[in-house]
């Protein structure tokens, strides 16, 4: 039995969320109109209070360590680092893109996972579920729309899905780009959540030493 305190901060929308045996006790989201600096742990802490949950409890710390906003992360993965060293916990570092692909699970089409990045770029991946198992097409990358648009090509010929804040920045290129063969999901509540970051946390973990960001590119 085991109890995890999950925190995304990749995105401006971040979220934090407690589990126990793998099942959702409460998630709350951070205000976006703030930074994670200044939210991250008042919202860690009115998560305990709600659920009446003394963070000594808590028997991992699972987070998103990217690719994704730069100084997001960094508080982030600072601020799990800081609560598994002082309460010598584990963490479990979790792929922002992969965890955000957890949460796609009805469709056997490929799923490629965007995050805008900024500077006309979009962070990336291309998933596929065999069965109960989610397997890479395409690693973790940072690329133009056009670059995308060539590597999809390359890799896949059927239609597939495509989710996130990338996606919904450059809508009109992929869907001129590649028509019947694209179903988009551009809502407000297509973003990366802590939940699935929680969801993810298994084995060992690690030492708060240990944990590393994927950046995909330092500036």
């Amino acid at each position: 039995m085991s109890t995890i305190l999950a925190i995304e901060t990749a995105t401006p929308h971040g979220s934090v969320a407690l589990l126990y045996n793998n099942k959702l006790i409460c998630e709350l989201f951070t205000d976006n109109t703030q930074t994670h600096a200044a939210t991250l742990l008042p919202t860690i802490e009115q998560l305990c209070s709600i659920t009446q949950t003394d963070i000594q409890s808590v028997d991992g710390i699972a987070v998103s360590i990217g690719p994704g906003a730069f100084t997001g992360l960094r508080v982030g993965i600072s601020t799990a680092q800081g609560l598994a060293q002082t309460l010598k916990l584990p963490i479990f570092p979790i792929p922002t893109l992969e965890a955000f692909a957890h949460s796609i699970t009805q469709t056997k089409t490929p799923i490629f996972i965007t995050l805008d990045a900024r500077k006309d770029e979009i962070y990336g991946a291309l998933f596929r579920w065999t069965d109960k198992e989610l397997v890479r097409l395409i690693p973790e990358s940072a690329l133009t729309p056009e670059g995308w648009s060539g590597l999809l090509s390359q890799t896949i010929q059927k239609p597939f899905t495509v989710i996130g804040s990338g996606y919904k920045k450059y809508e009109e290129f992929f869907r001129e780009t590649f028509r019947e063969r694209i179903t988009g999901i551009s809502n407000h509540n297509a973003i990366p959540r802590a939940l699935n970051v929680g969801l993810l946390a298994s084995g060992r973990g690690k030492r708060p030493e240990e944990i590393k960001p994927i950046y995909l590119r330092y500036c």
